[in-house]
């Protein structure tokens, strides 16, 4: 309980600074607003639950990276080998909010990072009968990565990494660079 107040204290004093210092990046660069990102992010948490849920790889391929998509595929493939499934059901984002971002000169390496609070029914089912189900609250960290000009989704880091994005260094080399040419 206690750590769990402790981690809480230090993502909410987190997310101020990335909030202060994204309003800064959004004046230099729209692409950076909070709000948006916010929305694009938790869009893409519920689609791409589903998407996993369904076993849907071509809606996939097009919405993660591709080597955070290749450990997907050989997951969902072992789970339809098995007549096997997992989902959530009655899944409900709690609160989401900006821990973390990079913007780098190249845009192809920009990432940003959102702590999601949700809560689902999480199930397996076999053959189409449902065999564990588990209804709880949990935290992930989903970080979303620019390629080609759009956000892929990264990587997820589970509630117990936490602090690799509490204690790492904001970067936006562009702003940098702008206030160093005057």
């Amino acid at each position: 309980m206690v750590l769990n107040a402790y981690m809480n204290y230090r993502i909410a004093k987190r997310t101020k600074k990335v909030q202060k210092a994204l309003q800064r990046m959004k004046e230099h660069e729209p692409e950076w607003d909070e709000e948006k990102l916010i929305k694009f992010s938790k869009d893409r948490f519920m689609y791409i639950q589903n998407l996993k849920g369904m076993h849907k790889l071509e809606g996939l391929r097009e919405v993660l990276a591709y080597k955070f998509y290749l450990g997907w595929e050989k997951e969902i493939e072992k789970q339809i080998k098995k007549s096997e499934r997992y989902s959530f059901s009655e899944l409900e984002i709690l609160d989401a909010f900006i821990v973390d971002f990079k913007n780098y000169l190249n845009d192809n390496n920009d990432i940003f990072t959102v702590c999601f609070d949700a809560v689902a029914n999480d199930q397996t089912l076999r053959k189409g009968k449902v065999v564990l189900e588990n209804y709880s609250d949990f935290r992930e960290f989903w970080t979303f990565r620019k390629q080609a000009g759009e956000w892929k989704l990264f990587e997820i880091t589970q509630a117990n990494g936490w602090e690799k994005f509490i204690d790492g260094k904001l970067v936006f080399e562009k702003l940098k660079k702008k206030h160093n040419t005057h």
